[in-house]
């Protein structure tokens, strides 16, 4: 998936906020994207990973390597879908699937943006693979994200940065007024990228109860 560099979007913000710094824009659509991708988990991906037995931790990435922060969705192998674990669960009561083997259960997103499974997979999980939806947000230095991103939201990107700029008080393009009308249209823009979204999401739930029926139709799990 290629990069579209914010760049490509500065020059329909600068008549509007004449003066402002060009590292200041940048870090407006920036910001722009992240309240965008927040809102409407726009930015998802259906990733797989193979299992090796022994290794509990896993990267998930963007495909082109965009820096961005993840949540993680859902996690699917072999039909079944795991659980999410927390910090806290894991303290109160599933200390012992961080030493032991077996098929994985539940799934935790560490400090390190990989994604553990638990218990650590064992010999008869080697080869097995896994199925991952994960959602991106950029990081607050990020420049681009994907083309197809920029080009279905360019509208909102470019109506929530000028928002954000012309909320800066005491500058030269200043405009109260104007940052809240465009404030309240980003918002409105910003639900529309909620409902498209969801679409996506109904696209991937289809996706997955394919993988299942797959699953049910090799032997790898029970037919109900």
């Amino acid at each position: 998936m290629a990069a579209n560099t914010f760049d490509s979007l500065v020059g329909q913000i600068q008549p509007y906020c004449i003066g402002a710094p060009y590292p200041l824009i940048i870090s407006a659509i920036a910001d722009s994207a992240r309240t965008l991708c927040k809102r409407s988990k726009c930015w998802s991906e259906l990733q797989t990973i193979t299992l090796s037995s022994g290794e509990s931790q896993y990267s998930v990435s963007p495909q082109d390597g965009y820096s961005s922060s993840r949540t993680i969705r859902w996690v699917l192998i072999g039909g079944n879908k795991l659980q999410p674990a927390t910090n806290d669960s894991i303290a109160t009561g599933l200390a012992s699937l961080l030493t032991t083997s077996g098929t994985p259960t539940h799934y935790l997103l560490n400090q390190d943006m990989d994604i553990l499974l638990l218990p650590i997979p064992s010999e008869s999980q080697n080869g097995v693979v896994a199925t991952v939806s994960v959602s991106f947000v950029p990081t607050y230095d990020a420049t681009s994200i994907p083309s197809p991103l920029v080009e279905r939201f360019a509208e909102a990107l470019i109506l929530g940065a000028k928002s954000y700029l012309l909320a800066i008080p005491a500058m030269p393009w200043s405009d109260q007024q104007a940052a809240i009308v465009g404030a309240q249209i980003d918002g409105g823009i910003a639900l529309v990228a909620v409902i498209l979204a969801m679409i996506g999401s109904a696209r991937a739930l289809a996706h997955r109860r394919a993988l299942l029926r797959s699953a049910r139709g090799t032997g790898l799990i029970a037919r109900a």
